[in-house]
């Protein structure tokens, strides 16, 4: 029984069986990860541009436009706009920033999402339980496990931090 705002996708007993063992691959088999290096050089550009007049509670982070890009993605590819639920794959009708956060698990599988941005700022209490929900919720089975997202608390510091933590643990190894 699909949930209201999801519509079932037919599948063949053939891709359903397909599905059912990716999902059980993912959760219970080990794996490993290929990792590829992307081009941002323009995005950060255009974050820079940005954020140049910008206060500091008002800045944008290279995260928010990851997030974005997923969300137009699955706007403009709505088959991709889908979570299996155990038995079937569901189109999604709406498109939000839990959805985004949950492809953006399942494609990359970060250990950590920080979220942030003035409206996120303005609203952390309300918003980040129902992102955080709607990212689990949409997130394939046991992909989620382990990754924390969390509201930015760094602001502009958020990014010369990182850096200077990842620096320091390069140090150590």
């Amino acid at each position: 029984m699909s949930r209201p705002g999801r519509t079932p996708v037919t599948f063949t007993s053939m891709r359903t069986a397909i599905s059912r063992r990716m999902v059980e691959s993912k959760s219970k088999a080990p794996h490993f990860y290929v990792s590829t290096e992307i081009e941002m050089e323009a995005v950060t550009a255009a974050n820079d541009a940005l954020n140049a007049q910008q206060p500091a509670e008002a800045r944008v982070t290279l995260t928010a436009w990851l997030v974005r890009a997923i969300a137009q993605s699955l706007a403009a590819y709505p088959a991709l706009n889908a979570v299996w639920n155990g038995e079937t794959l569901e189109q999604v009708d709406a498109i939000n920033i839990g959805i985004a956060v949950a492809n953006v698990i399942n494609f990359l599988n970060p250990q950590y999402i920080v979220l942030g941005g003035g409206v996120l700022d303005a609203l952390q209490d309300d918003m980040m339980p129902i992102i955080v929900a709607t990212a689990r919720d949409y997130a394939m089975t046991g992909t989620d496990k382990g990754i924390e997202i969390i509201a930015s608390r760094l602001g502009d510091e958020a990014g010369i931090t990182g850096s200077a933590v990842l620096a320091r643990q390069g140090l150590k190894t």
